[in-house]
């Protein structure tokens, strides 16, 4: 969509025009991150802007967007622009589907495959983890599951993100009431400790799990990121074009075991863009896997 088409609303008045300095501030952010706005995502990009500019008290997108690029604090601002974005899509036990899938399907068989080695360990990797809300909502269900079919297994869950301001806020594992509202009264009583009006995670869940710096685009998996099971990478992918994704994807393809999994946020899709993972269809969610895997049909 170019900046001067207006996009179809319902009824029979069209929606206002996006401001051509908007698909600027988008080149802006991708120049300097890597990370791209679809044009669907253009509506909620407006509206994290409009609170930045509120913010610094700025009257104009051309003022906000030359605070993006032409400032010395423009590092600053990006990097809190893009905060802005992701606490508009995290919390704890997010898309319960994938959860559920987890637990019931991917795990049961992680745990019989034929394939794999001593010592039983099982890996998942928190890609882009943000403020870590998906990371420990990980770690808590292997904890569950510890007791019963993962009682032999040692369990990890690797987080990163190229952010370390937020992978800051991660680790310390304090949240609001907001990111919480998920959590079932047993998991908050078991895992959390109450801090006023916010909650932190105890120290055991925090024991599970890793969180380090990466950048998707621009680093090369390490050693640690070898060996994967299961890869979570929710709203990521979607702010990339099809170049960027594909390498990201094989970064993941490096990482992942033959009967890894991957699973994407609710509005991603790997569709035209690879031919490396297989689409599986699971209870009322899909993953991805690699297309040699055993486990793809269930067996």
């Amino acid at each position: 969509m170019s900046a001067g088409v207006m996009t179809a609303a319902a009824g029979p008045e069209r929606a206002r025009a996006l401001d051509p300095q908007l698909f600027r501030i988008r080149d802006s952010i991708y120049q300097t991150t890597g990370m791209f706005q679809p044009d669907h995502t253009l509506r909620l990009l407006e509206e994290r802007v409009m609170r930045r500019m509120q913010a610094i008290q700025v009257r104009t997108l051309r003022e906000y967007r030359e605070q993006l690029s032409g400032s010395p604090t423009a590092p600053a601002e990006v990097a809190k622009l893009l905060q802005e974005i992701r606490d508009g899509s995290q919390g704890f036990f997010r898309h319960p589907e994938q959860l559920q899938a987890l637990r019931k399907i991917v795990l049961p068989r992680l745990v019989l495959d034929p394939s794999r080695k001593e010592p039983r360990t099982l890996r998942i990797w928190s890609a882009g983890c943000s403020t870590g809300e998906d990371a420990y909502t990980l770690a808590m269900v292997l904890m569950e599951e510890s007791a019963d079919r993962l009682k032999e297994f040692r369990c990890e869950v690797l987080a990163t993100d190229a952010d370390e301001a937020v992978l800051e806020r991660a680790r310390a594992g304090i949240y609001d009431d907001p990111s919480a509202s998920q959590l079932t009264p047993h998991l908050r009583e078991k895992y959390f400790t109450p801090l006023e009006d916010r909650w932190q995670v105890t120290s055991p869940v925090k024991a599970q799990i890793k969180f380090s710096q990466f950048h998707l685009l621009r680093d090369s998996p390490t050693e640690q990121m070898k060996g994967i099971d299961v890869i979570f990478c929710k709203d990521v992918l979607i702010y990339l074009d099809g170049l960027d994704k594909r390498r990201i994807l094989h970064h993941f393809s490096r990482s992942l075991l033959p009967h890894g999994y991957i699973f994407l946020g609710s509005g991603e899709s790997l569709h035209g863009i690879q031919e490396e993972f297989h689409l599986v269809h699971l209870p009322s969610t899909i993953a991805y896997v690699r297309p040699n895997s055993t486990l793809e049909a269930g067996n």
